[in-house]
């Protein structure tokens, strides 16, 4: 009797460790939401007029960790992706600036490099965003116009790990850039070069 009792209690433990199994997969390296990062901006696209040659800087995302360890491993993008909307612009390696290191405010857009901001930038890449009492980052996306054409990034993604998990936080600020001027962008978020 003992015996066929240790039998279906060990049957029991197996068979719910499996039905665990497909949740805890489902927790395993996926994005999470709702993480220490905040990105202020304001649900707008922000427009540069461009010409062929010049270096543009979209930074419109200003960054706070809320949360009171480190955020690591950080990456950004515009969406949809840079290689989805077609050819003609080249983004280069994101920057962050410290907000506290400048004596101005903020640069929604500009030519780059832009005066004060890219003499403080260092490498969204290996950048540490220690907790929320140390200040704010602002997100700089640059990107060199190799031709003639209007683009449209309707959203900002920013992809980071904090606390032994994974985050992806996706904003609607977005970034426009018209070459030659006037800047005249679509509205869809397909648009691309050309």
């Amino acid at each position: 009797m003992m015996r066929v009792a240790r039998q279906v209690i060990r049957r029991a433990a197996v068979v719910g460790v499996l039905a665990l199994l497909p949740a805890l997969a489902g927790c395993s390296g996926s994005d999470l939401k709702d993480g220490p990062l905040r990105i202020r901006g304001g649900d707008a696209v922000v427009t540069m007029e461009s010409k062929v040659g010049q270096m543009v800087a979209y930074g419109f995302n200003v960054m706070t960790n809320e949360g009171g360890s480190p955020i690591t491993n950080l990456s950004a993008e515009l969406v949809p992706a840079a290689e989805e909307t077609g050819d003609g612009i080249l983004f280069e390696p994101a920057v962050v600036v410290d907000i506290a290191a400048l004596d101005t405010g903020y640069l929604g857009a500009g030519s780059w490099p832009a005066k004060e901001w890219s003499n403080h930038a260092k490498p969204l890449q290996g950048f540490e965003m220690t907790a929320a009492s140390d200040g704010q980052v602002e997100l700089f996306l640059v990107a060199k116009v190799t031709k003639d054409g209007q683009w449209l990034w309707p959203r900002t993604k920013v992809e980071y790990d904090y606390a032994g998990s994974h985050y992806a936080e996706e904003v609607t600020n977005g970034f426009a850039v018209c070459a030659p001027a006037p800047c005249t962008p679509r509205t869809s978020a397909t648009a691309s070069g050309g």
